[in-house]
């Protein structure tokens, strides 16, 4: 008699505090914000290099400049190279 095996699958969730920043950081891709970019809440986010997670089924974009700042903007709001 085989045993029945269920298997149970979470959907993807990202964490930004419970991710291993050297790992996280290869295989993404650097971009930049333009000028005056505010976050999902309205806030003005820094000028500054950061790295893009992924862009969720709200149509916002998840980006992040080290393992404690991550910011949700708007994709339109990147640049994808600097200057």
């Amino acid at each position: 008699m085989a045993a029945e095996i269920e298997l149970h699958f979470e959907p993807h969730f990202f964490d930004p505090f419970d991710c291993n920043w050297r790992n996280f950081k290869m295989n993404r891709q650097t971009v930049w914000v333009k000028s005056d970019t505010r976050n999902h809440q309205g806030h003005f986010i820094p000028q500054s290099e950061y790295t893009l997670v992924e862009a969720d089924q709200n149509g916002w974009a998840l980006i992040c400049a080290d393992n404690a700042r991550c910011y949700y903007v708007d994709p339109e709001q990147l640049r994808f190279e600097a200057g």
